[in-house]
This record gives structure tokens, C-alpha cells and sequence, in this order.
């Protein structure tokens, strides 16, 4: 019976060590870049691209790169939406709705919107003009996005009809 009981501790212990090692792997993959916006700045906290320092970061045993801008030092700011080229419809990589955000020093920042609504881009972009930022929509995404428009169906004319 003892040597019963050492074998199945011994089969749960490397079951244990290789779900450690599977979620150490997998586990950062789940975490990107992510941003933050108030009526003062823009916070940006980046990850590692190394898996074993993002997962430090992760549990905070070391220390994330943030990158704080003042809306009052953004000069301009661009709603973009970049399409992606397919050359099949079983393409299924998203496009990307950007704000493109230029600082009064020359940086430049390229914030992915992800899924926003009407509401949160309008929120956004009323910030950066009360601080005197120029921002511009030349697609007319706001538009589309208040009139609940897919922007897919709207940017893959092609795509959306099949």
C-alpha cells in the first residue's frame, strides 16, 4: 500500500509541474499592451515580450513599462480604420481601429480601439479636444459608429456581400 500511495503522489506531482509549465507558457500570451484614458492622460502599460518576464510582470514581481502622456501635450489625434488585405473569405485576422496620437515633441502612438461603441470614441475624442488636440476622422467612423454601422461590412464591401 505505501508504494501504491508514492506512485500516485508522483503521477500528481508531474501532472502538477506540467500544468505550471503549460500555464507559464500560455499564460502571457493572454496579455497585451493596454491604455487608459482620463479627462487629464493617456496611461499605456506594456508587457515584456519575453513570456517568463511577462508573467513577472504579471504577478508584479517586477515592475510594467507605462508610458503616461498629458492630453495637454497631445498636438493631434487620428481615428483610423486599417483593413487588412484577404485573399480569402476564411481570413478571419481582424482589422484594426486605431487612434493615432501625435505629441507636441514629435512621439507617436498608434492605440488600438479594439471594439469600442459610439459612445466611448465620443468620450475620448471630446477629451482631446478640450485639450487641445486636433483630431481628425477622415473615414467617418464616428459617424458610422453613432448610426451602429459594422465597420467591417462597411470598409469589405467585397467580403460582407458573400
Amino acid at each position: 500500500m505505501i508504494i501504491c500511495k508514492v506512485t500516485i503522489a508522483s503521477i500528481v506531482d508531474k501532472h502538477i509541474i506540467v500544468l505550471i509549465l503549460g500555464l507559464g507558457i500560455t499564460f502571457p500570451a493572454c496579455f497585451n499592451q493596454y491604455w487608459s484614458v482620463d479627462k487629464k492622460q493617456i496611461t499605456i502599460t506594456s508587457y515584456s515580450n519575453n513570456d517568463f518576464k511577462k508573467l513577472a510582470q504579471l504577478f508584479n514581481l517586477t515592475s510594467k513599462d507605462q508610458t503616461i502622456i498629458n492630453l495637454s501635450n497631445v498636438q493631434e489625434a487620428a481615428i483610423v480604420y486599417r483593413k487588412i488585405v484577404r485573399l480569402s473569405p476564411f481570413n478571419f485576422n481582424p482589422d484594426h481601429l486605431l487612434l493615432g496620437i501625435t505629441t507636441k515633441d514629435g512621439k507617436e502612438f498608434d492605440l488600438d480601439l479594439g471594439n469600442i461603441d459610439y459612445q466611448g470614441l465620443a468620450t475620448i475624442t471630446l477629451y482631446l479636444s478640450e485639450a487641445g488636440a486636433k483630431v481628425s476622422d477622415q473615414q467617418g467612423i464616428l459617424r458610422l459608429l453613432s448610426e451602429n454601422q459594422n465597420l467591417f461590412k462597411h470598409f469589405h464591401k467585397k467580403w460582407a456581400s458573400l
